[in-house]
C-alpha cells in the first residue's frame, strides 16, 4: 500500500474512535528509529497537517506527539523541504 494512502485508510476504514491509537503507534514507531525519517513516514507528514484530522479533540494529543517525533527525527529534512518549495 502506498504511504500516502495509509492515513486515509486508517481514517476512513478503521472506526474513528481508534484513530488516536493509530497516531500513537505511528509516533512510537517513528521514535524508535535511530536515524532520520524513513521514506515511509516522510510521505505522511503533509497529511498530518490536514485540518480534518485536527477537528476531533481526541486526535490532538497523539498528533502533537507524532509531529514532535517528526521534528526530533528529521527537523532538518522538514526544513529543507519547506525552503526548497518556497524557492520554486
Amino acid at each position: 500500500m502506498q504511504t500516502k494512502y495509509i492515513l486515509y485508510y486508517y481514517y476512513y476504514i478503521i472506526l474513528p474512535e481508534f484513530i488516536p491509537y493509530v497516531f500513537q503507534i505511528l509516533s512510537l514507531m517513528l521514535e524508535m528509529h535511530e536515524s532520520s525519517i524513513p521514506e515511509t513516514y516522510a510521505g505522511l507528514y503533509s497529511f498530518l497537517l490536514a485540518p480534518v484530522l485536527w477537528e476531533r479533540m481526541g486526535n490532538i494529543p497523539p498528533l502533537v506527539r507524532l509531529l514532535r517525533a517528526y521534528i526530533e527525527k528529521g527537523g532538518e529534512q522538514i526544513y529543507s523541504k519547506i525552503v526548497s518549495k518556497s524557492k520554486c
